[in-house]
């Protein structure tokens, strides 16, 4: 029901998550209705993250090609990189999406797991580029669960890659901060 990389890393710094799907379904929705069924999931973690890096655009977008030549580095390492953006363009017959706006909130969060630099689709308004991009909606979305995100995509956002290690790592987690929630605030 949404959330930021900073909500998530901050969790799993705690180790809270992340967790098997075979034990928490991206579709049950008790964990947020049901207290008792949530506390079992509480200090659950399957995983440990050990490392967080989190980058985004500038503003301006000035740092557009840094941004992307850091993500393109991550994925030639072997991993992935979490995406917020706006799902609104997908063209089905593509397997693409594209979205314009000037001013625009994520709604959506994806994995980019490749690119493809001349990938060119009709609905990018001649824009050529692309990530490679694994959704959550199952593998009868797109192609097999994935499609391809414009470069030029204006909502690209919040980018992050967690370097996970095994829950057995590590016998203790000695933390001081715990979660602390954040809101968006504007003014008139």
């Amino acid at each position: 029901t949404g959330g930021t990389s900073f909500i998530v890393t901050n969790l799993w710094s705690q180790w809270k998550g992340p967790i098997d799907e075979e034990k928490l379904s991206y579709v049950d929705r008790d964990l947020f209705y049901d207290k008792e069924y949530a506390e079992g999931f509480y200090k659950m973690a399957d995983y440990h993250l050990e490392n967080a890096y989190m980058f985004d655009y500038s503003k301006d977008g000035t740092n557009r090609d840094v941004v992307n030549d850091l993500i393109k580095q991550f994925l030639y390492k072997g991993y992935s990189v979490d995406l917020s953006f706006y799902t609104k363009g997908y063209d089905e017959s593509t397997n693409a999406a594209y979205t314009y706006y000037d001013h625009c909130l994520s709604n959506h969060s994806v994995t980019i797991v490749g690119w493809d630099d001349n990938y060119t689709a009709d609905n990018f308004d001649d824009n050529t580029g692309a990530w490679l991009v694994k959704n959550s909606w199952g593998s009868n979305f797109g192609d097999a669960g994935y499609f391809h995100l414009a470069y030029a995509d204006t909502t690209h956002g919040s980018f992050a890659v967690y370097d996970l290690g095994e829950n057995t790592n590590y016998a203790t987690n000695y933390q001081y901060d715990s979660f602390m929630p954040t809101q968006a605030m504007a003014a008139d």
